[in-house]
């Protein structure tokens, strides 16, 4: 990806501007920059359980700021949900509640934010049960 950014730059003078306007007025400078549009490939952590379905196991996959759900088929694993998480994943751990058939999964970020998700199969989405922030304020 090559993008254009464009900033004033105060060191940089046109002369032909000066003579038109006899002030050091700054002119719109444009420097090119390369950027790289691939997402995050790390694996931090990996789970084998049943996430979309309450029998059947799914692959979970924790990368650095998103969650990798793949379904088992015959020809391989097929990827059934991406699940983007603000800001980077530190930890996380599965639960499974007594009244839940399906498993959850708690996200720990590195601001200390935390989320626990669980899939509804009624609307073939990721839900929130439970978000926060778990930051000490003893102190501050």
């Amino acid at each position: 990806y090559l993008g254009c950014l464009e900033t004033w730059s105060s060191h940089q003078f046109s002369s032909s501007a000066r003579s038109r306007r006899g002030d050091r007025s700054p002119v719109l400078a444009m420097y090119n920059y390369v950027v790289s549009a691939f997402k995050s490939s790390i694996i931090l952590d990996a789970f084998w359980l049943p996430f979309l379905s309450p029998t059947e196991p799914n692959l979970v996959l924790i990368r650095s700021n998103r969650i990798e759900v793949y379904k088992p088929t015959e020809s391989g694993l097929s990827l059934s949900c991406e699940i983007p998480i603000y800001g980077n994943i530190s930890k996380t751990c599965t639960y499974r509640f007594q009244e839940q058939q399906g498993w959850s999964l708690m996200v720990l970020t590195e601001r200390y934010q935390f989320a626990i998700l669980r899939w509804n199969s009624v609307r073939n989405d990721v839900e929130t049960i439970a978000s926060g922030d778990m930051k000490d304020r003893i102190g501050k």
